[in-house]
Protein backbone atom coordinates (compact mmCIF):
# COMPACT_ATOMS: atom_id res chain seq x y z
CA UNK A 1 0.00 0.00 0.00
CA UNK A 2 1.44 3.23 -0.73
CA UNK A 3 2.62 5.57 1.78
CA UNK A 4 0.42 8.09 1.49
CA UNK A 5 -20.52 23.48 -3.69
CA UNK A 6 -19.97 26.72 -4.51
CA UNK A 7 -22.07 27.98 -7.38
CA UNK A 8 -21.07 28.43 -10.43
CA UNK A 9 -23.63 31.14 -11.74
CA UNK A 10 -24.38 28.30 -15.00
CA UNK A 11 -27.23 25.61 -14.73
CA UNK A 12 -25.79 22.12 -15.20
CA UNK A 13 -26.71 20.94 -18.30
CA UNK A 14 -29.82 18.38 -17.85
CA UNK A 15 -29.61 14.28 -18.79
CA UNK A 16 -31.47 12.80 -21.05
CA UNK A 17 -32.81 10.20 -18.11
CA UNK A 18 -32.74 11.61 -14.35
CA UNK A 19 -29.92 9.86 -12.36
CA UNK A 20 -33.14 8.05 -10.18
CA UNK A 21 -34.48 6.64 -13.63
CA UNK A 22 -30.99 5.68 -13.96
CA UNK A 23 -30.63 3.83 -10.67
CA UNK A 24 -34.37 2.34 -10.59
CA UNK A 25 -33.08 1.13 -14.02
CA UNK A 26 -29.86 -0.55 -12.63
CA UNK A 27 -31.43 -2.32 -9.67
CA UNK A 28 -33.83 -4.03 -11.85
CA UNK A 29 -31.53 -4.92 -14.51
CA UNK A 30 -29.02 -6.65 -11.60
CA UNK A 31 -32.19 -8.53 -10.26
CA UNK A 32 -32.74 -9.90 -13.65
CA UNK A 33 -29.03 -10.52 -13.98
CA UNK A 34 -29.43 -12.71 -11.32
CA UNK A 35 -33.06 -14.27 -12.15
CA UNK A 36 -31.92 -14.88 -15.23
CA UNK A 37 -33.81 -13.59 -18.33
CA UNK A 38 -34.42 -17.59 -19.96
CA UNK A 39 -35.68 -19.09 -16.13
CA UNK A 40 -33.40 -21.62 -13.86
CA UNK A 41 -31.94 -23.77 -16.30
CA UNK A 42 -30.62 -20.81 -19.02
CA UNK A 43 -27.03 -20.38 -18.00
CA UNK A 44 -26.73 -17.99 -21.25
CA UNK A 45 -24.42 -14.82 -20.83
CA UNK A 46 -24.71 -11.42 -22.35
CA UNK A 47 -21.38 -12.22 -23.52
CA UNK A 48 -21.68 -15.55 -25.21
CA UNK A 49 -20.08 -15.23 -28.85
CA UNK A 50 -17.89 -12.21 -27.87
CA UNK A 51 -14.64 -12.11 -28.39
CA UNK A 52 -13.20 -10.70 -24.79
CA UNK A 53 -9.66 -12.27 -24.97
CA UNK A 54 -8.94 -10.53 -27.80
CA UNK A 55 -10.28 -7.34 -26.93
CA UNK A 56 -8.10 -7.05 -23.30
CA UNK A 57 -4.73 -9.17 -25.21
CA UNK A 58 -5.45 -5.79 -27.60
CA UNK A 59 -5.83 -3.27 -24.31
CA UNK A 60 -2.66 -4.58 -23.06
CA UNK A 61 -0.55 -4.97 -25.92
CA UNK A 62 -1.58 -1.83 -27.74
CA UNK A 63 -2.44 0.51 -25.23
CA UNK A 64 -1.14 0.13 -21.74
CA UNK A 65 2.39 -1.39 -22.22
CA UNK A 66 3.08 1.15 -25.08
CA UNK A 67 2.14 3.91 -22.75
CA UNK A 68 4.49 2.86 -20.03
CA UNK A 69 7.40 2.47 -22.29
CA UNK A 70 6.80 5.64 -23.84
CA UNK A 71 6.86 7.02 -20.26
CA UNK A 72 9.99 5.15 -19.47
CA UNK A 73 11.75 6.83 -22.26
CA UNK A 74 10.85 9.76 -21.30
CA UNK A 75 11.82 9.06 -17.33
CA UNK A 76 15.24 8.43 -18.82
CA UNK A 77 15.14 11.76 -20.51
CA UNK A 78 14.19 13.52 -17.33
CA UNK A 79 17.01 12.15 -15.01
CA UNK A 80 19.45 12.81 -17.93
CA UNK A 81 18.42 16.28 -17.92
CA UNK A 82 18.10 16.97 -14.31
CA UNK A 83 21.70 15.88 -13.91
CA UNK A 84 23.10 18.35 -16.22
CA UNK A 85 21.11 21.01 -14.41
CA UNK A 86 22.55 19.66 -11.25
CA UNK A 87 26.35 19.42 -12.55
CA UNK A 88 25.55 22.62 -14.49
CA UNK A 89 27.99 25.93 -13.44
CA UNK A 90 26.22 29.27 -12.23
CA UNK A 91 26.48 30.64 -15.63
CA UNK A 92 24.63 27.16 -17.38
CA UNK A 93 22.50 26.70 -14.68
CA UNK A 94 19.20 28.67 -16.22
CA UNK A 95 19.61 27.35 -19.43
CA UNK A 96 20.10 23.49 -18.04
CA UNK A 97 16.74 24.40 -15.80
CA UNK A 98 14.67 25.20 -18.78
CA UNK A 99 15.92 21.70 -20.54
CA UNK A 100 15.07 19.86 -17.21
CA UNK A 101 11.48 21.61 -17.61
CA UNK A 102 10.51 20.99 -21.06
CA UNK A 103 12.18 16.93 -20.24
CA UNK A 104 9.35 17.01 -17.78
CA UNK A 105 6.82 18.28 -19.57
CA UNK A 106 7.61 15.50 -21.82
CA UNK A 107 7.70 12.79 -19.52
CA UNK A 108 3.89 14.51 -17.64
CA UNK A 109 2.88 14.13 -21.14
CA UNK A 110 3.47 10.79 -21.51
CA UNK A 111 2.31 9.92 -17.74
CA UNK A 112 -0.97 11.81 -18.13
CA UNK A 113 -2.00 8.98 -20.73
CA UNK A 114 -0.33 6.15 -18.97
CA UNK A 115 -2.93 7.72 -15.55
CA UNK A 116 -5.86 6.97 -17.03
CA UNK A 117 -4.76 2.94 -17.56
CA UNK A 118 -4.67 2.43 -14.10
CA UNK A 119 -5.16 -1.54 -14.04
CA UNK A 120 -3.10 -4.15 -12.55
CA UNK A 121 0.24 -3.05 -10.57
CA UNK A 122 -0.09 0.85 -11.32
CA UNK A 123 -3.35 0.86 -9.14
CA UNK A 124 -4.28 0.98 -5.45
CA UNK A 125 -3.75 -2.06 -3.97
CA UNK A 126 -6.92 -1.71 -2.12
CA UNK A 127 -9.12 -1.31 -5.00
CA UNK A 128 -7.86 -2.93 -7.76
CA UNK A 129 -6.88 -6.34 -8.95
CA UNK A 130 -2.91 -6.50 -8.79
CA UNK A 131 -2.98 -3.48 -7.64
CA UNK A 132 0.70 -2.57 -6.63
CA UNK A 133 0.27 0.96 -5.72
CA UNK A 134 2.67 2.22 -8.72
CA UNK A 135 0.88 5.11 -9.66
CA UNK A 136 1.11 7.17 -6.84
CA UNK A 137 5.12 6.52 -6.46
CA UNK A 138 5.46 8.06 -9.97
CA UNK A 139 2.79 11.29 -9.53
CA UNK A 140 0.27 11.71 -6.27
CA UNK A 141 -1.61 14.31 -7.22
CA UNK A 142 -3.42 15.76 -5.44
CA UNK A 143 -1.83 14.85 -2.79
CA UNK A 144 0.98 17.29 -2.33
CA UNK A 145 2.40 19.15 0.52
CA UNK A 146 4.80 22.48 -0.60
CA UNK A 147 6.00 22.99 2.85
CA UNK A 148 7.17 19.60 3.44
CA UNK A 149 9.08 19.48 0.34
CA UNK A 150 10.71 23.09 1.58
CA UNK A 151 12.02 21.28 4.30
CA UNK A 152 13.57 18.71 2.57
CA UNK A 153 15.32 21.03 1.01
CA UNK A 154 16.96 22.01 3.82
CA UNK A 155 17.22 18.38 5.18
CA UNK A 156 19.16 17.09 2.22
CA UNK A 157 18.63 13.74 3.00
CA UNK A 158 17.44 12.66 -0.36
CA UNK A 159 21.05 10.89 -0.88
CA UNK A 160 19.94 8.68 1.65
CA UNK A 161 19.42 4.92 1.30
CA UNK A 162 16.27 4.64 3.03
CA UNK A 163 14.59 8.23 1.65
CA UNK A 164 12.19 6.94 -0.97
CA UNK A 165 11.01 3.94 1.62
CA UNK A 166 10.60 6.09 4.70
CA UNK A 167 9.24 9.22 3.16
CA UNK A 168 5.49 9.88 2.06
CA UNK A 169 4.45 9.96 -1.89
CA UNK A 170 3.64 13.79 -1.54
CA UNK A 171 7.72 14.48 -1.32
CA UNK A 172 8.47 12.70 -4.59
CA UNK A 173 7.22 11.85 -8.10
CA UNK A 174 6.55 14.25 -10.83
CA UNK A 175 4.22 16.49 -8.95
CA UNK A 176 7.14 17.14 -6.54
CA UNK A 177 9.32 17.86 -9.25
CA UNK A 178 7.29 20.31 -10.74
CA UNK A 179 7.24 22.19 -7.64
CA UNK A 180 10.85 22.50 -7.53
CA UNK A 181 11.44 22.97 -11.58
CA UNK A 182 8.93 25.80 -11.51
CA UNK A 183 8.94 27.64 -8.56
CA UNK A 184 12.00 30.54 -9.01
CA UNK A 185 10.62 32.44 -5.39
CA UNK A 186 13.38 32.24 -2.92
CA UNK A 187 10.89 32.21 0.27
CA UNK A 188 9.00 29.34 1.12
CA UNK A 189 5.42 28.13 1.76
CA UNK A 190 5.73 27.03 5.41
CA UNK A 191 4.33 29.12 8.34
CA UNK A 192 6.70 31.35 10.28
CA UNK A 193 6.24 28.88 13.46
CA UNK A 194 7.65 25.96 11.02
CA UNK A 195 11.48 25.48 12.21
CA UNK A 196 13.16 26.21 8.99
CA UNK A 197 11.72 29.58 8.95
CA UNK A 198 11.67 30.50 13.26
CA UNK A 199 15.59 29.03 13.38
CA UNK A 200 16.79 30.53 9.81
CA UNK A 201 17.92 27.80 8.00
CA UNK A 202 16.23 28.12 5.17
CA UNK A 203 17.53 31.58 5.05
CA UNK A 204 20.79 30.45 5.81
CA UNK A 205 21.18 28.57 2.34
CA UNK A 206 20.60 31.79 0.36
CA UNK A 207 19.71 32.11 -3.27
CA UNK A 208 22.54 29.96 -4.98
CA UNK A 209 22.15 27.51 -2.48
CA UNK A 210 18.30 26.86 -2.87
CA UNK A 211 19.12 26.75 -6.19
CA UNK A 212 21.65 24.13 -5.55
CA UNK A 213 20.15 21.99 -3.33
CA UNK A 214 16.34 22.24 -5.92
CA UNK A 215 18.83 20.52 -8.93
CA UNK A 216 20.13 17.74 -6.60
CA UNK A 217 16.61 16.84 -4.79
CA UNK A 218 15.19 16.92 -8.36
CA UNK A 219 17.81 14.77 -9.79
CA UNK A 220 17.32 12.18 -6.89
CA UNK A 221 13.71 12.06 -7.44
CA UNK A 222 13.94 11.51 -11.16
CA UNK A 223 16.35 8.94 -10.48
CA UNK A 224 13.56 7.02 -8.59
CA UNK A 225 10.72 7.93 -11.04
CA UNK A 226 13.14 5.94 -13.62
CA UNK A 227 13.43 3.25 -11.15
CA UNK A 228 9.39 3.18 -10.71
CA UNK A 229 8.96 3.18 -14.48
CA UNK A 230 11.27 0.50 -14.96
CA UNK A 231 9.20 -1.70 -12.20
CA UNK A 232 5.67 -0.81 -14.02
CA UNK A 233 7.44 -1.95 -17.44
CA UNK A 234 8.95 -4.79 -16.05
CA UNK A 235 5.65 -5.74 -14.35
CA UNK A 236 3.62 -5.48 -17.83
CA UNK A 237 6.00 -7.26 -20.12
CA UNK A 238 5.47 -10.80 -21.63
CA UNK A 239 8.24 -11.89 -21.14
CA UNK A 240 8.89 -10.96 -17.34
CA UNK A 241 6.04 -10.11 -14.72
CA UNK A 242 3.41 -10.64 -17.50
CA UNK A 243 0.22 -8.53 -16.02
CA UNK A 244 -0.67 -8.32 -20.04
CA UNK A 245 -1.09 -12.14 -20.19
CA UNK A 246 -3.06 -11.82 -16.82
CA UNK A 247 -5.35 -9.55 -18.53
CA UNK A 248 -5.70 -11.18 -21.72
CA UNK A 249 -6.38 -14.41 -20.30
CA UNK A 250 -9.26 -13.44 -17.92
CA UNK A 251 -11.13 -16.06 -16.84
CA UNK A 252 -8.23 -18.82 -17.50
CA UNK A 253 -6.61 -20.64 -14.78
CA UNK A 254 -3.35 -18.70 -14.96
CA UNK A 255 -4.78 -15.16 -14.64
CA UNK A 256 -5.63 -12.90 -11.55
CA UNK A 257 -9.13 -12.62 -13.30
CA UNK A 258 -12.16 -15.05 -12.60
CA UNK A 259 -13.36 -14.15 -15.92
CA UNK A 260 -13.69 -12.46 -18.70
CA UNK A 261 -16.46 -10.04 -17.30
CA UNK A 262 -14.29 -9.26 -14.53
CA UNK A 263 -11.27 -8.66 -17.40
CA UNK A 264 -13.72 -5.79 -19.28
CA UNK A 265 -14.37 -4.37 -15.76
CA UNK A 266 -11.15 -3.22 -14.63
CA UNK A 267 -11.20 -1.88 -18.59
CA UNK A 268 -14.06 -0.10 -17.65
CA UNK A 269 -13.63 1.23 -14.21
CA UNK A 270 -10.15 2.73 -15.68
CA UNK A 271 -12.16 4.74 -17.69
CA UNK A 272 -14.05 6.26 -14.30
CA UNK A 273 -10.55 8.39 -14.08
CA UNK A 274 -12.50 10.53 -16.19
CA UNK A 275 -15.41 10.84 -13.87
CA UNK A 276 -13.62 10.91 -10.67
CA UNK A 277 -10.31 12.76 -11.19
CA UNK A 278 -10.94 14.59 -14.57
CA UNK A 279 -14.40 16.15 -13.76
CA UNK A 280 -14.37 16.39 -9.93
CA UNK A 281 -11.35 16.78 -9.01
CA UNK A 282 -9.25 18.72 -11.90
CA UNK A 283 -12.35 20.94 -13.59
CA UNK A 284 -14.86 20.97 -10.37
CA UNK A 285 -12.83 21.83 -7.58
CA UNK A 286 -11.01 24.51 -9.44
CA UNK A 287 -14.01 25.95 -10.39
CA UNK A 288 -15.73 26.12 -7.59
CA UNK A 289 -18.01 23.25 -8.10
CA UNK A 290 -17.32 21.57 -5.06
CA UNK A 291 -14.96 21.60 -2.17
CA UNK A 292 -14.24 25.53 -2.45
CA UNK A 293 -15.60 28.30 -0.45
CA UNK A 294 -14.99 30.94 -3.43
CA UNK A 295 -15.89 31.79 -6.27
CA UNK A 296 -12.73 29.62 -8.05
CA UNK A 297 -10.09 27.60 -6.33
CA UNK A 298 -7.06 28.24 -8.74
CA UNK A 299 -4.67 26.52 -5.85
CA UNK A 300 -6.97 23.26 -6.46
CA UNK A 301 -6.01 23.64 -9.90
CA UNK A 302 -3.42 20.64 -11.21
CA UNK A 303 -0.26 21.45 -12.50
CA UNK A 304 -0.31 24.86 -11.54
CA UNK A 305 3.01 25.56 -11.41
CA UNK A 306 4.07 24.80 -14.43
CA UNK A 307 0.55 25.31 -16.03
CA UNK A 308 0.11 22.42 -17.76
CA UNK A 309 -3.57 21.52 -16.75
CA UNK A 310 -4.83 21.83 -20.09
CA UNK A 311 -2.31 19.99 -21.81
CA UNK A 312 -2.60 17.27 -19.27
CA UNK A 313 -6.68 17.40 -19.18
CA UNK A 314 -6.52 16.94 -23.30
CA UNK A 315 -4.34 13.80 -23.16
CA UNK A 316 -6.32 12.34 -20.33
CA UNK A 317 -9.19 12.78 -22.78
CA UNK A 318 -8.00 11.17 -25.66
CA UNK A 319 -6.45 8.03 -23.83
CA UNK A 320 -9.76 7.56 -22.37
CA UNK A 321 -11.35 7.52 -25.88
CA UNK A 322 -8.60 4.69 -26.98
CA UNK A 323 -10.43 2.72 -24.15
CA UNK A 324 -13.79 2.85 -26.15
CA UNK A 325 -12.21 2.92 -29.73
CA UNK A 326 -8.72 2.28 -31.00
CA UNK A 327 -6.73 0.09 -33.71
CA UNK A 328 -4.71 -2.94 -34.08
CA UNK A 329 -3.29 -3.04 -37.66
CA UNK A 330 -6.53 -1.48 -38.79
CA UNK A 331 -8.67 -3.51 -36.72
CA UNK A 332 -10.92 -1.62 -34.01
CA UNK A 333 -10.65 -2.67 -30.30
CA UNK A 334 -12.19 -1.30 -27.67
CA UNK A 335 -15.00 -1.34 -25.24
CA UNK A 336 -17.72 0.06 -28.07
CA UNK A 337 -16.98 -3.43 -29.57
CA UNK A 338 -18.81 -4.71 -26.30
CA UNK A 339 -21.66 -2.30 -27.35
CA UNK A 340 -21.80 -3.38 -31.00
CA UNK A 341 -21.97 -7.15 -29.88
CA UNK A 342 -25.06 -5.85 -27.83
CA UNK A 343 -26.89 -4.02 -30.41
CA UNK A 344 -25.74 -0.95 -28.76
CA UNK A 345 -23.96 0.95 -31.26
CA UNK A 346 -25.99 3.93 -31.10
CA UNK A 347 -24.97 4.38 -27.50
CA UNK A 348 -21.50 4.03 -27.93
CA UNK A 349 -21.53 6.65 -30.56
CA UNK A 350 -23.05 9.53 -28.49
CA UNK A 351 -20.27 8.38 -25.75
CA UNK A 352 -17.47 9.11 -28.46
CA UNK A 353 -19.81 12.27 -29.59
CA UNK A 354 -19.81 12.77 -25.90
CA UNK A 355 -15.93 12.79 -25.43
CA UNK A 356 -14.94 14.49 -28.58
CA UNK A 357 -16.85 17.33 -27.97
CA UNK A 358 -14.99 17.62 -24.44
CA UNK A 359 -11.78 17.77 -26.38
CA UNK A 360 -13.32 20.24 -28.61
CA UNK A 361 -14.08 22.31 -25.94
CA UNK A 362 -10.30 22.12 -24.66
CA UNK A 363 -9.52 22.97 -28.09
CA UNK A 364 -11.74 25.68 -28.28
CA UNK A 365 -9.58 27.87 -24.90
CA UNK A 366 -6.81 29.69 -26.73
CA UNK A 367 -4.53 30.92 -23.19
CA UNK A 368 -3.37 28.30 -20.37
CA UNK A 369 -5.48 26.46 -17.37
CA UNK A 370 -4.30 29.13 -15.18
CA UNK A 371 -5.59 32.52 -17.84
CA UNK A 372 -8.98 31.20 -18.28
CA UNK A 373 -9.90 30.32 -14.79
CA UNK A 374 -9.09 33.89 -14.06
CA UNK A 375 -10.37 35.56 -16.86
CA UNK A 376 -12.96 33.48 -18.70
CA UNK A 377 -14.11 30.97 -16.64
CA UNK A 378 -16.70 29.63 -18.67
CA UNK A 379 -14.74 28.18 -20.93
CA UNK A 380 -13.61 25.89 -18.13
CA UNK A 381 -17.01 25.13 -17.58
CA UNK A 382 -17.85 24.43 -21.43
CA UNK A 383 -15.42 21.58 -20.54
CA UNK A 384 -16.88 20.13 -17.10
CA UNK A 385 -20.35 20.29 -19.18
CA UNK A 386 -19.43 17.87 -22.12
CA UNK A 387 -17.41 15.70 -19.60
CA UNK A 388 -20.48 15.53 -17.44
CA UNK A 389 -22.51 14.37 -20.88
CA UNK A 390 -20.19 11.74 -21.13
CA UNK A 391 -19.58 10.58 -17.37
CA UNK A 392 -23.24 10.65 -16.71
CA UNK A 393 -23.73 7.93 -19.90
CA UNK A 394 -20.92 6.24 -18.59
CA UNK A 395 -21.85 5.34 -15.23
CA UNK A 396 -25.69 4.97 -16.19
CA UNK A 397 -26.76 3.62 -19.94
CA UNK A 398 -23.48 2.69 -20.68
CA UNK A 399 -23.33 0.17 -17.97
CA UNK A 400 -26.38 -0.79 -17.52
CA UNK A 401 -26.82 -1.63 -21.34
CA UNK A 402 -23.35 -3.61 -21.45
CA UNK A 403 -23.68 -5.45 -17.80
CA UNK A 404 -20.58 -3.23 -16.58
CA UNK A 405 -20.45 -2.61 -12.86
CA UNK A 406 -19.82 0.83 -11.67
CA UNK A 407 -17.04 0.99 -9.22
CA UNK A 408 -18.18 1.98 -5.82
CA UNK A 409 -16.83 5.38 -5.23
CA UNK A 410 -18.63 6.63 -8.47
CA UNK A 411 -21.50 4.43 -7.59
CA UNK A 412 -23.10 7.03 -4.83
CA UNK A 413 -22.17 10.01 -6.59
CA UNK A 414 -25.58 11.85 -8.30
CA UNK A 415 -24.20 14.73 -9.76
Amino acid sequence: MAKTAGSSGLAPRQSSRSWSTVVTIAVVATVLRGLGCGGAEDSSSPLDGFASDSLLEAVASELVLPAYNDFLESAQGLESATMAWEQAGNEDREAAKDLARDAWREAMGHWQRAEVFQLGPAGSSIAVLGGQDLRDEIYSWPTVNTCRLDQELVEAVWDSGEFFTTELVNVYGLDAMEYLLFRNEADNTCPPQIPINSEGSWDALGVEGLESRRASYARAASTHLLTVAEQLVEAWSPDQGDFSGQLANAGQDDSIYSDSSQGLNAVFNALFYLELVVKDRKLARPLGLVDCSTDTCPDAMESAWADHALENLRINLLAGRDLLISEDGGQPFGLNLLAEHLGEQDLATEMLNSLDATVAAVDAIETTGLTSLETEPQELHAVYEALKSFTDLLKGPFAIALFLEVPQEAAGDAD
